[in-house]
């Protein structure tokens, strides 16, 4: 069977939206365990990000905190806080399972 020019478009675009269809159907069928809670508990975690901060505590406050945890791996949960200063800095704390804390700066991306 031969396939014209249009026909072979169209199926390669049938294709790619089929691969689409199935990526996005994944992403929102894989998502944060929600059965269980996540250890640390966001309080110790939010603990645990302020003593990372140290005297930073003084000009950042926290924006937003996610636990990150994937029900199709085995990785434990983490926590992701985002903190935030008045002159536009970010500070990303994450707290692991061992409730070891990173901090990262992060670069502002809009203005």
């Amino acid at each position: 069977m031969k396939f014209t020019y249009s026909q072979s478009r169209r199926v390669i675009t049938v294709v790619a939206v089929l691969a689409l269809l199935v990526a996005t159907a994944y992403a929102f069928l894989v998502g944060r365990n929600t059965k269980t809670a996540p250890v640390p508990t966001l309080p110790e975690a939010y603990e645990k990000a302020l003593e990372a901060l140290g005297a930073q505590t003084n000009a950042f406050y926290c924006l937003s905190a996610n636990a990150m945890d994937r029900t199709d791996t085995s990785a434990p949960t983490e926590w992701h806080l985002v903190f935030y200063s008045t002159n536009g800095q970010l500070r990303e704390v994450v707290v692991a399972t061992s409730r070891q804390a990173i901090v990262r700066e992060k670069l502002r991306t809009d203005f």
